[in-house]
């Protein structure tokens, strides 16, 4: 497993599915251009959560980001998902 330290985006529009399916754990090819590292947060339901962009075979994947991750990027000197 690879560790990439995150760089804060603005979160794109995604279509509200996609925001449940994160929310839900799920992890989702992403409709815009991302780049892996990207990171953001989104709300579902009044909970603010993270999302992580990684790549895999040339595609963005978008995942919800775990607690740990979000610390091992602030660890090494990534941003983190909120403002």
């Amino acid at each position: 497993m690879k560790f990439i330290p995150c760089r804060m985006v603005d979160p794109p529009m995604l279509p509200d599915e996609d925001v449940v399916r994160l929310f839900n754990g799920d992890s989702v090819e992403s409709p815009v251009p991302l780049s892996e590292g990207d990171c953001f947060s989104l709300v579902f339901d009044g909970n603010e959560f993270a999302v992580f962009c990684s790549s895999s075979s040339g595609k963005c994947i978008l995942r919800r980001m775990r607690p740990k991750g979000i610390r091992f990027s602030e660890d090494n000197g990534g941003d983190l998902p909120w403002r």
